[in-house]
Parts: C-alpha cells; sequence; structure tokens
C-alpha cells in the first residue's frame, strides 16, 4: 500500500514533497552492484533495499552466464536457463555497504552496494574451499569405486559450482581453470560409469523373497547411474535375507533382516533392518517391506554410499514409529 502511496505521490510532484534527489536521480558505482530501498521503518528499507540488490545482481549473472555459455569454446560444461532457482541458488551477498540513508516526510530511503571485487572473492574462496577436497583425484589416472561415488553424490553442488564460476568469468581470470577443473572431475566420473556394473547374487531359503528384494535392489542401485547385469566380470553384490510375520493391530507385519555384500571377497558390507504392512497376505506385506527399503535411499543417500560408511554395521529403517518391538 505505502509504494502505491508513493507512486501517487510521484505523479503529483506539485502537492507534495518528493523524494531525496539521490532516490530519484541515483549515482551507482562502476565497480559495486547497487540498489535503493525505502519503507516505513529503517530495517523495512534495508530489506527492500537487499532485495532489490539480490535482483540486481541476479539481472547481471543472467546477463553473464547467457553470454559465458555462448562465448566457451568447445565441449559446454554447464547449460542454464539461468532460471529464477538457478539464480537464488548462484547468488551470494558479501559484507553490505549502506552509502546513504535519509528519513523524509516519514518515508526511510537507503542505498546499498556491494563491491564487484568483494563478491568476487566470495565466490572463488567458496568454490576453492568446495573443491579443496576432490583436487587430489584431478592427478589420478582413473577413479577407485568410492571415488566414483563420492563424485555421484556431489553432482548437484558440482553443477552449481560451475554456475557460480561462470557468473563471475568475465570479472575473475581464475573462474575459468576452476571450470576446467570440473568439467575433467565430470568426465572421470563417467568414464568410470562406462567400465564397470553390478552383478546381483541372491541368498535366500524363499524364492519370492529372492525375487522381490532383488528388484528393489536393482531399483536402489539404478539411483547410483550404474548398470546391473549379470556378465561374469561384473563386480557382485551379494545379498542374504530371513524374513519373520507377525500381527499387530489388525495387520500382517513382515520383519525382514538383510545382509548386503559387496565384492568377492567382500569389501563392504551391511545388515539393514525393514518391515512392511498388509491387510493379510505376507506377499503384500513383503512387497510393501521391499518398497519400504527402496525408499530410504536417494541420490545423495545411495545405497553404495551407504555401503561405504564405515560409522554403522547396522541400519535400522523405521517405517513403524507407532510400534517398537
Amino acid at each position: 500500500m505505502m509504494k502505491k502511496q508513493l507512486l501517487f505521490l510521484s505523479i503529483l510532484p506539485s502537492l507534495c514533497c518528493s523524494a531525496p534527489s539521490w532516490v530519484e536521480k541515483p549515482e551507482f558505482k562502476r565497480d559495486a552492484f547497487s540498489s535503493i530501498g525505502l519503507g516505513d521503518t529503517l530495517n523495512e528499507a534495508k530489506r527492500d533495499a537487499l532485495v532489490n540488490l539480490s535482483n540486481t545482481m541476479s539481472s547481471s549473472i543472467s546477463s553473464s552466464l547467457t553470454h559465458s555459455i555462448t562465448t566457451q569454446s568447445g565441449e559446454t560444461l554447464q547449460k542454464s536457463n539461468a532460471d529464477s532457482q538457478i539464480i537464488s541458488d548462484i547468488v551470494m551477498l558479501p559484507r553490505i555497504n549502506w552509502d546513504k540513508m535519509e528519513l523524509d516526510e516519514g518515508i526511510y530511503y537507503v542505498q546499498a552496494s556491494i563491491f564487484i571485487s568483494q563478491y568476487v572473492m566470495l565466490i572463488e574462496n567458496h568454490i576453492e574451499l568446495t573443491l579443496a577436497p576432490l583436487k587430489h583425484l584431478l592427478n589420478k589416472s582413473s577413479l577407485s569405486l568410492e571415488d566414483y561415488f563420492y563424485l555421484e553424490g556431489l553432482s548437484d553442488k558440482l553443477s552449481l559450482l560451475s554456475r557460480q564460476a561462470l557468473s563471475i568469468l568475465t570479472f575473475s581470470p581464475n573462474s575459468k581453470g576452476t571450470i576446467e577443473d570440473i568439467h575433467a572431475l565430470l568426465k572421470m566420473k563417467n568414464a568410470f560409469k562406462q567400465t564397470i556394473c553390478i552383478k546381483i547374487i541372491a541368498k535366500s531359503t524363499s524364492d519370492y523373497e529372492k525375487k522381490i528384494l532383488q528388484s528393489s535392489l536393482e531399483q536402489t542401485l539404478a539411483q547410483s547411474g550404474l548398470p546391473v547385469k549379470n556378465n561374469f566380470d561384473c563386480l557382485p553384490l551379494t545379498f542374504y535375507s530371513s524374513s519373520q510375520s507377525e500381527q499387530v493391530k489388525k495387520k500382517r507385519r513382515v520383519h525382514i533382516s538383510m545382509q548386503v555384500e559387496l565384492g568377492q571377497p567382500t569389501l563392504y558390507k551391511k545388515l539393514f533392518k525393514f518391515s512392511g504392512d498388509s491387510q493379510g497376505k505376507k506377499s503384500i506385506a513383503m512387497a510393501n517391506a521391499s518398497a519400504n527399503f527402496a525408499s530410504y535411499f536417494s541420490r545423495e543417500n545411495s545405497l553404495l554410499n551407504t555401503l561405504f560408511d564405515n560409522s554403522l554395521t547396522v541400519i535400522e529403517i523405521s517405517t513403524h514409529p507407532e510400534y517398537s518391538k
């Protein structure tokens, strides 16, 4: 409402006082992102200025991204339409300079700015800190299985870093090398993916249990991006399972214990405990348990990354908080 009133007042300058001269004719610094905000209180004016500052930076970054992607030679690392979500992820605010503040006719006006050099330094330091644990991988001729899944879990973060590096490409000579490093890591990950596959080996007393749990494992492994095949040279993933059923609140509940081992001889192993319900049939409860197991994992929390984690030997997947055995 206040902004609408200001707009109305600006149309009738003869009837009221206008905004301060530095608001009507702002002088922005060439080496900084700047914006103006207003509000009924000083805090409101500052918040308005920060929103406008973020929008100003977003516009500049969007232009920079488009220019950078268009002018990149060779294979493009990251294509983007620079939509609002991507921009909001990229924008990082360093120290804010409050260049002007003024109270005029009960309205607060402020001018905020951020030096471009400080913004570039913030992005560069953030990228360098994030990439530091990955630098040693660039010296390897090929990745190990753990390296691959470590990078796979960081795929989204690497994509964001590449966009952040692109956003400062016109201001920072160092960002070109950063983009090349990220590109090299992604190429190594993709090259490794072409050389490996997983072979599932089922060890269970029940054929139905073997079938449904193998299907669940195949589903979770698909999130890792590695193909599941039956080739003799594939890396074996063996599972041993057992199940028990009981009646809980007029439902059949099946409890499953499944030990998963990777490699031959075993390199990593983990015991998973999970359960499922049905209105009566054990097979349906088994299917529900299998779905609960599969839904526990994601791209960031993949089955194989869980196997690599040595902090726990048993993973209990709880889907029934109301029930305690």
